[in-house]
């Protein structure tokens, strides 16, 4: 099971808007993109450890079949 998404964290933190007026300020959006990379980061770790888990268990289970 192969997740692809089109955003990294990276991506999101470089990402830049060209600034219109009027519009939005862009340090409320600057902030509010910082808590949406925070929590990017720890899903992409979050999807890493489980896919680790994941393999583990295929392992182990390959194994008892075996026996």
């Amino acid at each position: 099971m192969n997740l692809e998404l089109e955003l990294t964290s990276q991506k999101i933190m470089d990402k830049e808007f060209p600034g219109k007026k009027p519009g939005y300020d862009p340090l409320e959006v600057d902030e509010f993109l910082d808590i949406v990379i925070k929590d990017y980061v720890k899903m992409e770790q979050y999807i890493t450890d489980v896919n680790k888990a994941v393999t583990e268990l295929q392992k182990t289970c390959k194994i008892y079949k075996e026996r």
